[in-house]
């Protein structure tokens, strides 16, 4: 299912599309759509993005005392739904909500009280929004709802909202582990601050909110300059965020963010994303950092200095760095395996191994030009993010002829 948006802001779609339709023969696709009149922005929680079979989302009902939840599951055309009570809030539309910059333009003004973001976790459903500042309710600063409910019958079971007496917390992004546990970004601003991204997380480690556990991503120092018409025209930051389970690394996050610096106009958005999560759950990386060789005078073997490198946040156990010569810079089934495997101790996240291998040319090899490629972790004994950066090659080439000569510059880099 995915969300999208009527112009003039008239309503939210949620649209759903059968994934066994998309195939090579592209063939006719299924479609169901939902159309919520007047809900701009239909939040979905996110496990049913992944491998889930129940989808909720919501919007408010007729006032700014309850949510409308909507529930749908993959084996069913209809849709359950509920109105649940939640606390009063200060409902606030475009242009209403307020927290000033140092250079006096206010952030918050495109920000309304639509669903901004939902989750999905061990049987809990939660989703947040913004609401406005109201100094006689006790909410001095625009701020962000939370209201979480148990998935068997839809009960409101708490309301931790973010906030603070001196500065907005707006733009939140939940994303779910494999844990179940989440994290995301969510901004501080106004109160003489400039927007500053920060990152929640909500696991066993941090207990259950409030107060929720943050940190600092990136400050910005700018805001963004006066745009827009009528009550947005005095400044406008918003309005995206990102938080998923990382790679294979999935009790962890990446998340994406931005920040004004230096400048207010879009040209000084600088966009970032983060891996976020707690060090013991960090995992390894296994790539060749550097990577040379020079010719032995006998012309029949290589000297290759290489340094296997864990770019990751956990510890690597121990491996093989193995290296190829190939018709390209790419590993590929057609490349002839040199005998001379590099054994690699355990490395801590950030830790390097540099070695030094003598290595031979087969004998009967084809004559020709030969990128020499060194694969970290090869063939697979150590569980990583990702293997897609294992490999590394030369832009220098090896000649194959009757004897072995290298040819173009030669560069030994090291770490």
């Amino acid at each position: 299912m995915a969300p999208f948006f009527v112009d003039n802001f008239e309503g939210g779609i949620v649209w759903r599309m059968e994934k066994d339709d998309f195939s090579s023969s592209c063939g006719g696709v299924t479609t169901q759509f939902r159309f919520e009149a007047g809900a701009y922005g239909v939040a979905l929680t996110d496990q049913a993005w992944d491998s889930g079979s129940t989808i909720y989302w919501a919007v408010h009902g007729g006032g700014n005392n309850s949510l409308n939840i909507r529930r749908a599951t993959d084996n069913s055309v209809s849709i359950t739904e509920f109105t649940r009570s939640i606390s009063a809030f200060p409902a606030s539309g475009r242009g209403q909500m307020v927290c000033t910059a140092p250079d006096g333009t206010n952030p918050c003004a495109r920000f309304n009280s639509r669903i901004a973001t939902g989750w999905l976790s061990k049987g809990q459903v939660g989703f947040m929004w913004h609401a406005g500042q109201s100094a006689a309710a006790g909410w001095p600063f625009p701020h962000t709802r939370v209201a979480i409910f148990r998935t068997s019958d839809l009960a409101l079971v708490d309301e931790p909202h973010i906030w603070n007496s001196n500065y907005a917390w707006v733009m939140p992004t939940a994303g779910v582990n494999n844990r179940g546990d989440i994290a995301g970004p969510v901004y501080v601003m106004g109160g003489g601050r400039y927007p500053k991204a920060k990152a929640f997380i909500w696991d066993s480690y941090s207990g259950a909110p409030a107060p929720w556990e943050n940190y600092t991503l990136r400050t910005g120092n700018d805001a963004p300059d006066g745009q827009g018409t009528g009550a947005e025209a005095n400044g406008r930051f918003g309005d995206y965020g990102g938080s998923v389970a990382y790679a294979n690394c999935r009790s962890t996050w990446l998340v994406s963010f931005y920040t004004m610096q230096d400048g207010g106009t879009n040209n000084d958005a600088e966009h970032r994303s983060a891996w976020i999560g707690r060090e013991e759950d960090g995992c390894a990386d296994l790539t060749v950092a550097t990577l040379g060789f020079l010719a032995t005078a006998g012309g029949d073997q290589l000297l290759v200095g290489q340094a296997t490198r864990n770019i990751g946040s956990g510890p690597a156990s121990a491996s093989i760095t193995r290296y190829y010569l190939s018709k390209n810079q790419t590993k590929g089934s057609a490349d002839t395996l040199l005998a001379g495997d590099q054994a690699v101790p355990i490395l801590d996240a950030g830790t390097s191994d540099g070695q030094l291998d003598l290595l031979s040319i087969p004998d009967g090899m084809a004559p020709g030009a030969y990128y020499l490629i060194a694969c970290a972790n090869d063939p697979g004994t150590v569980n990583e993010i990702t293997t897609t950066n294992n490999c590394t090659a030369t832009d220098s080439q090896v000649t194959v002829t009757g004897t072995l000569v290298a040819v173009g510059p030669i560069r030994i880099p090291w770490p």
